[in-house]
């Protein structure tokens, strides 16, 4: 598709020369404050509401594109191509607008432009390394309550099921996807915790024993990920 890229988070003035920002805040998609170690060059962008990618599962949050400088004049020679991954929602960019972040687009083209046109495509996830599970909330009374989220998930990031069960048990439960890439469970089985996640092109990876300490909120690393 063809549509226009803008830029966030750059540095003080849009001038290159000066430092960058170490961190992303929390977005839409509930990924949490993302640092560059988990994210070289921040390679991160935001879409529109009325975005076609936004049909994609969870929001399209998760979900790689691949984005193109269009426009010859400015593109850079060495950089002109970018692969980023959706972690927000920007409400004030029209359907085909792209807010990558100002790392990103200046990768593509000069800060001082402000945007440039651009193609854009979605591609697998490139991820190294293997899934986290970032657990937001864990609470153990009542029957027990769960939030959590993946990270660092490569292919089509297109996860439409997450499942809990007691680890080794197969006994699994879906969990609801309530927003952007966060996915909660009530009425918890015994610990630890298995995670299988699916996507819509029917791929299936399980998570062994990812949440173990009751109670315990944080990033978990596993030893699973999809083939990108």
């Amino acid at each position: 598709m063809s549509g226009t890229a803008l830029f966030s988070f750059g540095p003080k003035d849009n001038d290159p020369a000066l430092p960058y920002p170490k961190s992303v805040p929390d977005a839409s998609c509930g990924y949490g404050e993302l640092t560059e170690k988990e994210f070289p060059g921040f390679k991160l962008v935001g879409i529109s509401p009325k975005s076609e990618l936004k049909a994609r599962a969870m929001g399209g949050c998760g979900s790689c594109i691949e984005i193109k400088c269009a426009d010859k004049k400015y593109c850079s020679a060495t950089t002109p191509t970018q692969v980023v991954m959706i972690y927000d929602t920007c409400d004030k960019c029209a359907a085909k607008e792209l807010n990558v972040n100002a790392r990103v687009f200046e990768a593509l083209a000069p800060l001082s432009l402000g945007r440039v046109d651009v193609q854009y495509r979605q591609v697998a996830c490139p991820f190294k390394g293997n899934i986290t599970v970032r657990v937001t909330d864990y609470r153990t009374a009542s029957g027990g309550w769960l939030r959590l989220g993946v990270r660092n998930v490569a292919g089509d990031g297109d996860l439409t099921m997450v499942e809990l069960a007691k680890a080794g048990s197969g006994a699994w439960i879906r969990m609801n996807n309530t927003y952007g890439a966060n996915w909660e469970l009530s009425k918890l089985p015994t610990p630890p915790f298995d995670v299988r996640l699916t996507t819509k092109a029917g791929k299936t990876t399980v998570l062994s024993a990812a949440v173990k300490t009751p109670g315990a909120t944080g990033s978990f690393p596993t030893t699973a990920q999809f083939k990108a």
